[in-house]
């Protein structure tokens, strides 16, 4: 198969989790008006 892409570049930078535990406890809070303030900030530019 022939094609430009290359899984080596796929992503450049990764980070670990140390457990499902601490993926629930730092995904829990609700991150609506951290949402709401990119979406201002990308409509003012």
């Amino acid at each position: 198969m022939a094609s430009s892409y290359k899984i080596d570049s796929f992503q450049s930078q990764y980070f670990v989790i140390e457990s499902f535990e601490a993926l629930l406890r730092l995904t829990a809070p609700d991150f609506t008006p951290h949402y709401q303030s990119l979406a201002k900030a990308r409509a003012a530019v």
